[in-house]
């Protein structure tokens, strides 16, 4: 029998790389594509991971509990704007993912020594503005999704309603991240960033960690974000959101510049 080796980038930017004597069911696949957002400036706690053909067949028939309707998702996806009006918290969600997924800054993981006045205005110029966009879009799906929240417990689908948790969830995570991220580039305009020994190190490279440098109103978001995962882990096991949620959960998102040399 053929095997087939079936590629799936996950939300994080984790590769899970199953094969497969046969197709797999094609709702479980369509969701995990669904979850996988841009990866993070960080990385996550736990460590790659293989999906079987078994375990997208036991995600498959506790999907059959997740009764999916029309509009879809991915029909929803296409034309949020069209259906607004009356599916409104659907849309609503169905537009959070579709942003979350376009929003992917450029990131500078690693700076070379020394760090010239033209380097600093490029940060300037280049990557914070991005950031300040993705920021503001961040935010403003955030406000937009809380305000649905009335909405989501009236929902009386179990598929939206997660949809909606994970979505939400990933959106405070994202908004904190980009802030940690900004805050690691501002360190280097203002000449932050650790000594260097010249015979061994070259520059910079970027770290994650758990320690958050972000204002105490933004440590709570990501606070609340990783409890939302993991009640999703809880109430959803099996499923392809529980999967991304306890990945999403282990993510580091704080970030600090450590001594490296480059190009090795």
């Amino acid at each position: 029998m053929l095997h087939r080796r079936f590629v799936i980038a996950s939300f994080l930017g984790l590769w899970v790389t199953p094969t497969f004597a046969a197709e797999p069911p094609e709702r479980v696949t369509a969701l995990l594509k669904q979850l996988a957002l841009p990866p993070l400036p960080g990385h996550r706690k736990t460590s790659e991971r293989e999906l079987t053909e078994d375990d997208l067949l036991k995600m498959g028939k506790v999907l059959e509990n997740y009764p999916d309707d029309e509009p879809t998702l991915d029909t929803l996806s296409e034309l949020p704007e069209r259906f607004a009006k009356k599916y409104p918290f659907r849309a609503a969600v169905a537009e959070a993912y579709v942003v979350l997924r376009v929003l992917k800054p450029t990131r500078s993981n690693e700076m070379s020594a020394p760090v010239t006045d033209q380097r600093k205005k490029q940060i300037t110029d280049r990557e914070q503005r991005v950031i300040t966009d993705i920021q503001s879009d961040l935010e403003e799906i955030r406000e937009k999704l809380e305000s649905f929240t009335k909405k989501r417990d009236a929902e009386k689908s179990k598929l939206w309603q997660v949809h909606y948790d994970f979505v939400s969830a990933q959106a405070q995570l994202r908004l904190v991240a980009i802030f940690e991220y900004n805050l690691a580039l501002g360190a280097v305009k203002t000449d932050k960033l650790p000594e260097i020994n010249p015979a061994k190190e070259n520059g910079w490279r970027l770290a994650a960690i758990e320690k958050l440098d972000s204002p105490r109103d933004l440590r709570e978001m990501a606070a609340a974000a990783k409890m939302t995962f993991a009640k999703v882990v809880t109430d959803h096991p099996g499923t392809p959101w529980a999967m991304a949620a306890k990945l999403a959960e282990d993510e580091l998102i704080g970030l600090e510049w450590r001594p490296a040399k480059l190009g090795e």
